[in-house]
């Protein structure tokens, strides 16, 4: 092995299942040299290994993936670029489209969790007053059709 293999080096955390047991997605991680830096995407996967593994997303650090119940949605975290950036939920149609950010929170967001009826999503953060709370916060949106844009309903209660 060489020093210029370790870009070839890839690396993948928890899959995510499909709630209708054909797919899954699974973050890869890989390093980036130029930038010493760790770059995350998100992949689908076909579980009987009839398809070749397509790519997902391509933020530089996307991770957590989760599927809602009715299989329609990704909720999964993406980091922005640099030391500072917080995670971030994000939301995938699994229809195909564009990644939308659902949250903005100072401190970052948890890994996402979706709520049965797959109609909101829940997660963990800090409240910026040194006091280390954790808070639960779902939001929900508009989700007449498949592209619907997410809209944040605030609804806060501490755990």
């Amino acid at each position: 092995m060489k020093p210029t293999d370790i870009a070839h080096l890839i690396t993948l955390d928890t899959p995510a299942a499909a709630p209708d047991g054909r797919t899954a997605v699974v973050p890869a991680t890989r390093p980036d040299l130029e930038e010493n830096e760790y770059r995350s995407n998100l992949w689908s996967i076909t579980l009987d290994g009839s398809t070749p593994p397509r790519q997902l997303t391509y933020g530089d650090n996307d991770g957590s993936p989760r599927f809602s119940p009715d299989g329609r949605w990704i909720a999964f975290l993406r980091k922005a670029p640099g030391e500072k950036g917080k995670p971030q939920v994000y939301l995938l149609p699994t229809a195909g489209g564009d990644a939308q950010q659902i949250t903005d929170i100072a401190g970052g967001a948890g890994a996402p969790v979706w709520s049965p009826d797959s109609t909101k999503v829940a997660f963990s953060t800090r409240v910026p007053d040194g006091s280390n709370t954790a808070l639960w916060t779902p939001f929900s949106w508009p989700r007449s059709t498949a592209s619907s844009a997410p809209v944040a309903a605030s609804h806060s209660r501490a755990v």
